[in-house]
């Protein structure tokens, strides 16, 4: 009896985007999307879901990453998430960012910023892709309350944090926003912004998780409270949680 020799029936996109995303080594990816024409996309789309970039920063991999996005733009579909980490007060080199500003929109879900030191760069939250972002972390600090009313008015923003230092000056206006999540690390404890901020959203969030130094001052950690319960009225997570002094 002849046997004929039947090659395996091609794996599905589906399942390959599946398979492909628990991959755990960026390495393998770049290969796989090398095997074959079908399993180019699941690959890069898994190799560019997550991204960390710091554009300053001495490693080569970040400047690859930036020259790569640069030349196949249409790989930029395929981010979902991602870190930035900035060390400027105003970038001296803008061009290590512009390909950022080629995201499209509704395809960024999530956008993390650090800044070690200096203000944010204003400029960035009008980008296409975090107009349409629904969670943006920012670890920095932020001076003024206008930066964070810019923030809070993105259209599409579900969850955000951000760090107070307890010195900002400004104003916050309550705002159409769909936010349902905030974290606040509020490294001056209680204070007249947080106040502020809480008084603005808080009729809106469900979740909020608040990190400081509580209990060196027991009057301010009983104004805050109090502010929680007025303003937080659809509450249905409330995590606090309290850092070393």
């Amino acid at each position: 009896m002849q046997f004929l020799y039947r090659p395996p029936a091609p794996l599905q996109e589906d399942l390959l985007h599946l398979i492909f995303e628990h991959a755990s080594c960026s390495e393998t990816l770049a290969y796989a999307a090398l095997v074959c024409r079908a399993w180019v996309v699941p690959a890069q789309a898994a190799l560019y879901k997550d991204i960390q970039y710091s554009p300053l920063a001495p490693c080569r991999k970040d400047a690859l990453l930036a020259r790569t996005l640069r030349s196949r733009p249409h790989l930029l579909r395929f981010v979902r998430r991602l870190s930035l980490v900035t060390l400027w007060t105003h970038s001296p080199t803008p061009e290590l960012c512009d390909w950022i500003a080629l995201i499209p929109m509704h395809h960024l879900r999530d956008f993390l910023w650090t800044w070690e030191r200096g203000h944010l760069l204003p400029s960035f939250l009008s980008l296409p892709a975090v107009q349409t972002t629904r969670n943006i972390d920012l670890r920095g600090r932020l001076y003024t309350l206008s930066v964070v009313q810019s923030v809070l008015d993105l259209p599409h923003l579900e969850s955000l944090s951000l760090e107070l230092s307890g010195d900002e000056q400004g104003t916050l206006a309550c705002s159409s926003t769909k936010l349902r999540h905030l974290g606040v690390v509020a490294h001056g404890g209680h204070s007249p912004p947080l106040d502020k901020l809480l008084a603005v959203v808080g009729h809106c969030i469900k979740s909020l998780r608040i990190v400081s130094t509580f209990g060196d001052d027991l009057e301010g950690d009983s104004v805050l409270v109090s502010c929680i319960l007025t303003h937080c009225v659809d509450l249905k997570s409330l995590d606090i949680a309290a850092t070393g002094t």
